[in-house]
């Protein structure tokens, strides 16, 4: 999770729908994810080590033991980092934190902070449907939900994993049949 959420968009209807919602963030962003605004090394709660949520230069990490390998390689040995496991809470200048699985690569959480009764959970990355690589998505009770929404708009709909894999399978095979070669490209974990 960054440390600054000014680059958060909310649609011109949802500032309509919540007039306060612009403080509330910028509130949320002091108090909650700087700790409490009075730190001068503002702790940065990581979603995942992708590199499009790990970003050199901020005085400390928290992060998931699952996600320290990739986390420690973005922003380098040298970084203050501290480990959690799910679940278990950090207090940071009187915010409490917590890691949730957010169901999308190994170490990639929600992030969750509780200051003066309010809870508010903030997650890059997520998947809902369950797999093998990581630990599955675990919805959260909250008074606010920050997400990122990539493929948040209803024309993208994913077909089941199973199906997936079904279909590539089922296109190696013919390829293999037909005697041609199949090469798969993927990205790299996040982006740059």
């Amino acid at each position: 999770m960054a440390g600054n959420l000014d680059h958060t968009d909310r649609s011109a209807s949802d500032q309509r729908a919540r007039p306060d919602s612009r403080s509330k963030c910028k509130e949320y962003r002091k108090d909650m994810l700087q700790g409490g605004g009075g730190s001068d090394r503002p702790a940065n709660a990581r979603q995942s080590g992708n590199a499009d949520h790990a970003c050199w230069g901020c005085g400390r990490y928290v992060t998931l033991k699952d996600g320290l390998t990739v986390l420690r390689a973005r922003v380098g040995e040298g970084a203050d980092i501290a480990t959690l496991e799910y679940r278990a809470d950090l207090e940071i200048d009187g915010v409490r934190v917590s890691l949730h699985p957010a169901g999308h690569i190994l170490g990639s959480a929600q992030v969750r902070g509780e200051h003066r009764g309010e809870v508010w959970v903030v997650s890059g990355d997520y998947k809902t449907e369950p797999d093998l690589t990581c630990a599955p998505f675990e919805p959260i009770r909250c008074h606010t939900f920050i997400s990122e929404c990539t493929f948040g708009l209803p024309v993208y709909r994913w077909p089941a994993q199973q199906v997936v894999f079904d279909e590539m399978a089922a296109w190696w095979r013919a390829n293999q049949a037909a005697g041609k070669a199949s090469l798969i490209f993927a990205g790299s974990s996040g982006t740059s």
